[in-house]
C-alpha cells in the first residue's frame, strides 16, 4: 500500500469527521465527447452489477465520470463524491443534496 497520510483522508461533507465507508460506485463512459449515449456500470453493496446505457446522470456534461457513494459512521449521513472530466481537467466534488 502507498504511504497513507492524514491529509489524504476524506472527510464527511456533512459533519467533517473522517469515518467514511464507501458502499457503491457508478462509472459513466460516453461513446464520444458530448455523446448522449454510452455505458453505465453500477455496483452497490452485494447486489449484482448493473450495466446499461443510461449516462444521463453522469457528473460531466461532456465526458466520462464516476460517482462514489459513502455513508458516515459518525453522523450516519449518505454522500456521493463526483469525479469527472471537463476541458482536459479532472474535478472532484461532493454532490449537492436535493431536498
Amino acid at each position: 500500500m502507498s504511504n497513507m497520510r492524514d491529509e489524504d483522508v476524506l472527510s464527511c461533507p456533512v459533519c467533517g469527521e473522517d469515518y467514511l465507508h464507501h458502499f457503491g460506485v457508478e462509472i459513466f463512459r460516453r461513446d464520444c465527447e458530448d455523446s448522449k449515449t454510452g455505458t453505465r456500470i453500477a455496483v452497490f453493496g452485494e447486489s449484482a452489477p448493473i450495466m446499461d446505457g443510461d449516462v444521463s446522470k453522469c457528473p460531466s456534461p461532456r465526458r466520462d465520470g464516476i460517482k462514489i457513494a459513502f455513508w458516515c459512521e459518525i453522523c450516519t449521513s449518505y454522500s456521493v463524491m463526483l469525479i469527472y472530466q471537463h476541458k482536459g481537467r479532472t474535478f472532484k466534488e461532493w454532490e449537492e443534496k436535493s431536498e
